[in-house]
């Protein structure tokens, strides 16, 4: 093994050379499972300090390059492309070494990594673009290895959060998760170099409609239409983006991590508010978290890669705000029933299976009055509800819809009146049988879900008076 004294001092010099070759050590070094607990442990014990030294040298490294990097394109220097390259090879070499020594991090490690990561990113102009997708992976496998995630701290996973957002959204980098009244002005007065940054990338980056605010859906009631038809009238409504960047699917990766994590604070406020009736209203992780999550649905396509994991994060995020949060997830229903039901049409099952969890999480707020006089978004109970009943009816008939349920798979029994019906999968006269199993649980919750359709809507039709004022009353 080489001296790694003599490495690290590789690392730390004003020769590009030198801290080429120290790079090429490294990898070297590290090369080698063996190599790697040779190095970090002793004696059983692991010499935590040691990887503090080689990942500092490490991150003198990306700085030194990055300075460089920028130096020569405010000069436009014919090194400008050497510089790049250079930084883009000493981010992977630290995005290579987390990866391999993850494991063996203690908390005060991957916590300096983490803030390092975070500080680079934020940093990062367009013309860095090299080092990011590095990063972001980097960022991932730190957060991806549980026992980091679980002692994440508050601020830094906020930190986190708030980054990921900015990405998937294409908000400024450094736009704050509560606080984005402070970034207001510079969406509106900065928004044409903001478009200057992004526009050579658009193959990359999501464009949204910079320099305007982003007008109200349309919530004017419609006539039920056939599945097809309320599908293609959706997405009419919805900002459409041509493709997504590699850093974005990191940065959704890690989106999802964090907001599924059972310990994420997503019920914290922001501590530097002073008016307390405002934070105790909306100006909280969880309310700041829906309105990002509405944003997306407004800004991606149905075909989106990214949508897959939208609906775990989506899912998670009810669960931990469903109690909590009553009056924000009211809101959120309310303005995203449509858009959610256009995303049915996909061929995915497993997206398929997430869609319907969160149907059947936001069911409840959907036909639920409010629970205090905040005014809501409009809603038309019968149009939404029947939509959705459409769609579900018409799902056994789908080339690429769920199969109905088969009587091969049931087992007809009468469940007796003091029998409950609490167990999973039991009707009055039939319950799972031997041959059940993952796709009939699936058309099981789908009839589930049309029989509650059906219910509702009857049950606004055919309340007294017109039906516009029974809708009314249930709203």
């Amino acid at each position: 093994m080489k001296n790694m004294h003599d490495v690290i001092r590789s690392l730390g010099s004003d020769k590009v050379k030198d801290r080429q070759e120290g790079l090429a050590a490294i990898r070297e070094v590290f090369s080698h499972d063996r190599a790697v607990e040779d190095f970090a442990v002793e004696n059983g014990t692991v010499r935590h300090e040691n990887f503090m030294l080689v990942f500092q040298a490490l991150f003198r490294v990306v700085g030194k390059e990055k300075d460089l990097a920028t130096r020569s394109t405010s000069v436009k220097s014919v090194s400008t492309t050497a510089a790049l390259r250079r930084l883009s090879d000493s981010a992977n070499t630290l995005r290579w070494l987390i990866e391999r020594t993850v494991h063996l991090m203690n908390g005060k490690v991957a916590t300096t990594c983490t803030k390092h990561l975070i500080k680079f990113l934020q940093d990062s102009e367009k013309v860095f673009d090299s080092m990011a997708l590095d990063y972001s992976k980097a960022l991932r496998s730190i957060l991806g290895y549980n026992p980091h995630l679980d002692h994440l701290n508050e601020d830094t996973w906020l930190s986190v959060v708030s980054l990921a957002f900015n990405v998937i959204l294409a908000d400024p980098i450094q736009k704050h998760l509560l606080r984005e009244d402070e970034m207001e002005v510079v969406n509106e007065i900065d928004s044409d170099m903001y478009a200057e940054d992004t526009e050579d990338e658009s193959d990359q980056l999501p464009s949204t409609s910079r320099g305007k605010k982003r007008s109200r859906r349309d919530n004017t009631p419609l006539p039920i239409l056939s599945p097809r038809k309320s599908q293609k009238m959706a997405r009419k409504k919805r900002h459409v983006v041509v493709s997504v960047s590699l850093e974005q699917v990191e940065f959704i990766s890690v989106l999802r991590l964090l907001l599924s994590a059972p310990n994420a604070p997503l019920l914290s406020t922001d501590k530097v508010e002073a008016d307390e009736e405002e934070r105790n209203t909306d100006n909280d992780v969880g309310s700041a978290v829906l309105r990002r999550l509405q944003r997306f649905l407004e800004m991606y396509p149905a075909d989106s890669s990214l949508l897959r994991d939208y609906i775990a994060i989506l899912s998670s995020v009810l669960k931990h705000l469903s109690f909590n949060k009553v009056i924000a997830v009211q809101s959120f229903a309310r303005s995203t029933w449509d858009s959610l039901i256009s995303l049915w049409g996909t061929k995915d099952k497993t997206m398929k299976e997430g869609l319907l969890i969160v149907f059947k999480q936001l069911f409840p707020f959907i036909t639920s009055p409010p629970i205090s006089e905040q005014k809501l978004p409009n809603f038309d109970l019968a149009e939404g509800i029947g939509r959705l009943w459409h769609l579900l009816d018409s799902e056994a008939e789908n080339r690429w819809g769920v199969d109905g349920l088969s009587l091969d798979s049931l087992r007809l029994e009468i469940v007796r009146e003091d029998q409950n019906l609490d167990g999973g999968f039991v009707a009055k006269t039939f319950r799972a049988g031997w041959n059940f199993d993952a796709g009939q649980a699936l058309s099981w919750a789908i009839l589930q879900l049309q029989a509650d359709c059906a219910a509702t809507v009857g049950l606004v039709l055919s309340a007294p008076s017109n039906a516009h004022a029974a809708r009314s009353a249930v709203i």
